[in-house]
């Protein structure tokens, strides 16, 4: 099993504010802090709560993921190494994904996105939603994100981000019980890389 690193293009002499947030989607802020596209907003939260839980409980139809609680996500914006917010996903004023994001000295990372969804369409436009978010970090000059899944490769695509590296990743089973469960979607919460700030 592979996962690629994928980063959104930063074109040189723009600045982060001038970025584009790809597949045609136009964000419009609103007083707020909502931002629009589509059927699609995005509004950060300092905690999660009840709200995500349908999103956590969502069964993933054509891969695995681990299981998340409300506390874990939590605990996770609580980490001292970078600064790392949160985000609810809605879908039709209906909390349909969050996404967790850190953000360092020039460099933001994609830790998490999750969408109670099936159709590319609305994972591309999750991402573009959380790209423009990023875009709006007057210091971030990269964002990273990691997916080992089709199709969150795809919604990366669409929103013009790139592959910059693809590693393997390893599982210790002995008992081949992951052999069951691929592809397993692997995204920087499971990995150290989303600690360092860059």
């Amino acid at each position: 099993m592979r996962h690629s690193s994928s980063e959104a293009p930063r074109p040189h002499g723009r600045s982060p504010r001038d970025s584009d947030s790809g597949a045609g989607w136009t964000p419009v802020c609103t007083p707020a802090g909502c931002v629009r596209s589509g059927e699609w907003a995005i509004t950060p939260v300092r905690r999660f709560d009840a709200a995500v839980q349908p999103v956590l409980h969502a069964a993933p139809h054509s891969y695995s993921r681990a299981e998340r609680t409300v506390a874990q996500l939590n605990h996770r914006l609580e980490c001292p190494a970078t600064a790392t917010r949160g985000y609810l996903l809605r879908r039709r004023d209906t909390v349909a994904g969050y996404a967790i994001v850190a953000v360092g000295r020039w460099e933001a990372k994609i830790v998490e996105l999750r969408l109670d969804a099936t159709d590319a369409e609305d994972w591309a436009a999750a991402y573009a939603l959380v790209t423009d978010a990023l875009s709006r970090e007057p210091q971030v000059c990269r964002i990273s994100a990691l997916a080992s899944v089709p199709h969150l490769q795809r919604a990366l695509e669409s929103n013009s981000y790139w592959v910059a590296r693809v590693e393997p990743v390893s599982f210790y089973d002995p008992r081949h019980v992951i052999d069951e469960l691929l592809p397993v979607d692997i995204q920087f919460f499971e990995s150290d890389l989303s600690y360092y700030s860059a």
